[in-house]
């Protein structure tokens, strides 16, 4: 497991607590994107709604129109164990071009 240890004297430095909380968020960063992959994924107009339904997404999927608006391209980071669920959910709902990434960092 991941453990930072930190001394109380130093958590007491503004300076050093700083420098302390900057590198647990970037440790957490790692951690947080070992467990999500990124998944994208492309859809025609009238499935939109129901592709990004299905979608586990951190927040909110992101949506961007296609070239020359032929659809729309989705995209989330979703928890790596659901996708074995995921990827036939939207496929059946009409997603094409499924695409997964590895994430290096997440950062909230």
């Amino acid at each position: 497991s991941t453990r930072l240890y930190a001394s109380p004297l130093a958590m007491d430095d503004d300076n050093n607590r700083e420098r302390i909380e900057g590198l647990v968020l970037l440790l957490r960063s790692v951690l947080e994107a070992r467990n999500r992959v990124m998944i994208e994924v492309n859809a025609a107009e009238e499935r939109l709604e129901a592709v990004v339904s299905l979608l586990p997404c951190m927040r909110e999927a992101t949506v961007s129109p296609l070239y020359g608006n032929s659809g729309y391209a989705v995209k989330a980071a979703v928890p790596k164990e659901q996708l074995p669920v995921v990827i036939p959910a939207v496929k059946a709902a009409g997603g094409t071009d499924v695409v997964v990434t590895a994430l290096a960092q997440i950062v909230p």
